[in-house]
């Protein structure tokens, strides 16, 4: 049905795959240019069917304009070639005949065959989105809204996928810097913390979920601590690793002063009652005749 999204039988056999169909964030894959995956959150961002979609290459649909194409296939070509990420804003002609900006992150996959292909996630950035509800926000407002990093990590390169707006309230660093640099959250991790972030990926196969602290360096200089909660929210590939993790972090650099406050408190406290002991020991030994 293509309300529930659409798989191509080249990926049907995959259980990760499967799992994405239901996944909130809209997100579509392609294979030279003809489309082989789009979850039920895509078809209904852009109103157009799976038969639609599939019927021919996808991007015409959606970009009648012929320049239109030509500028989104130069922007995402190199991806077929390297590991990058790449964050562009197009505007797209919907199937209910509305055209809506959008927010494309875009980065190149190796399919089951081995081939090279693109995976989209997109969110809505127009103006003409009608409101849910009596006028609530979006899921994806609230979600870049969160006052909470919320990411998507690709479990096999490291590489930060999706990240909200929150990182940049909380490092200096805005989620463009992030995908445009794939090494950049990395080295804003504090050495002594980098083996836990490295770990993560190792024990989510031994693990359902991950929570830890880890220590970053902001734009500004500061340390800024975040207890960062890791899982994966795929089935396992055949390797029985988990292609695609997502994590929450949420600023803790408070509440760590707090308690190193504390933890001084309680050894300043222990050290005066063995000064106390002591002179009174001394003082005793003083008093008493040999």
């Amino acid at each position: 049905m293509a309300d529930r999204g659409y798989i191509d039988g080249v990926l049907a056999g995959l259980p990760q795959w499967h799992a994405l169909v239901e996944a909130p964030l809209a997100a579509a894959a392609s294979v030279g240019g003809r489309l082989v995956f789009a979850n039920r959150a895509f078809l209904e961002l852009v109103r157009w069917s799976a038969d639609e979609l599939t019927r021919n290459q996808w991007l015409p649909i959606m970009f009648p304009n012929i320049e239109e194409q030509q500028i989104v296939q130069r922007e995402v070509e190199r991806l077929y070639a390297v590991n990058e990420v790449l964050r562009h804003r197009p505007t797209v002609t919907c199937g209910d005949g509305i055209r809506r900006v959008m927010d494309w992150t875009t980065t190149g996959i190796t399919m089951p065959d081995g081939t090279r292909g693109l995976m989209t996630i997109a969110v809505d950035r127009s103006t003409t989105t009608p409101p849910v509800g009596n006028g609530e926000r979006s899921f994806e407002e609230l979600v870049e809204d969160s006052p909470d990093i919320i990411f998507r990590v690709d479990a096999i390169a490291g590489r930060i996928l999706y990240v909200n707006r929150a990182i940049e309230r909380l490092t200096g660093y805005s989620p463009d810097e992030i995908y445009r640099d794939a090494a950049l959250f990395g080295r804003i991790i504090l050495p002594e913390h980098r083996p836990n972030w490295d770990a993560s990926f190792s024990r989510m196969q031994e693990v359902a979920s991950r929570t830890f602290d880890l220590a970053l360096t902001a734009r500004s200089g500061e340390r800024v601590i975040v207890q960062l909660s890791l899982y994966p929210v795929h089935n396992p590939d055949a390797s029985g690793r988990p292609l695609v993790l997502e994590g929450i972090a949420r600023d803790n650099t408070s509440v760590k002063q707090l308690e190193d406050i504390r933890q001084r408190n309680q050894e300043r406290a222990s050290l005066d009652r063995l000064k106390t002991q002591l002179l009174a020991n001394v003082s005793h030994e003083l008093r008493t005749p040999w």
